[in-house]
This record gives C-alpha cells, sequence and structure tokens, in this order.
C-alpha cells in the first residue's frame, strides 16, 4: 500500500496530508508552511518518501529480513517520517534521489531500538 499525497492540488492541506502519520502531522505541516510548498511538491516529496521506503526494505541488511515490506514500512514510517520528509522536500521531491534518501531511511533503521529488543 503506498501512502502518497492527494493528487489534487486544490484539496485542503489536510487532506493532501492524509497519509502522514498522525503525531508526525505537525513537524510535517510545519515543515510545509515554512518552505511555502505547493501541492505539487508535497506530492512530490510524500512520493519519493513512499519509494525510499521501498528500496531500503529491498536492500536492508541480512539482520533486517526478517522484517516484511509492510513491518520495515511502519517502522520507519511511525518513527521517522517527519525526518525523512524534511530530507525529500530540501531534494525538492526528486525521484533521481531516491538513492540517498534510502541511504537515510536505512540509517534510521539501522539507529531505531526498536528492533534491538
Amino acid at each position: 500500500m503506498t501512502h502518497t499525497p492527494s493528487p489534487d492540488p486544490s484539496a485542503p492541506l489536510r487532506d493532501q496530508l492524509a497519509y502522514v502519520p498522525e503525531h508526525h502531522l505537525p513537524a510535517v505541516v510545519s515543515q510545509v508552511v515554512g518552505h511555502s510548498l505547493p501541492p505539487a511538491e508535497v506530492q512530490a516529496a510524500g512520493a519519493l518518501v513512499d519509494h525510499a521506503i521501498t528500496v531500503a526494505w529491498a536492500n536492508r541488511l541480512p539482520g533486517h529480513y526478517r522484517l516484511d515490506l509492510g513491518q520495515y514500512r511502519h517502522l520507519i514510517r511511525h518513527f521517522h517520517y517527519a525526518e525523512l520528509f524534511h530530507a525529500a522536500i530540501h531534494q525538492h521531491g526528486d525521484l533521481r534521489n531516491v538513492a540517498a534518501l534510502a541511504a537515510l531511511a536505512s540509517t534510521c533503521v539501522l539507529n531505531s531500538s526498536d528492533l534491538h529488543h
């Protein structure tokens, strides 16, 4: 399941960000408003994050093979979504930067204490 933004640029910001985990919403809204992002850039940043998580999962280390894509996506989105979205907006949501954002996502997982029980 992808979690990309609403493609309708006339939709209210809340609807455009419906894919953002609730607890990350204040930080993401602050980033969108602070950078005066147009709807197309919000959509592009969200798509970049989504694709980067998938690439990070595909390239995950053997120690993380036990996580399926859904679990991996949930972990990153729950704990690191705002951080990844921030990086994605600085890359202008450009999918050519998916590898760099995937590397950041992988680093987030490696540093996640949630995996080290």
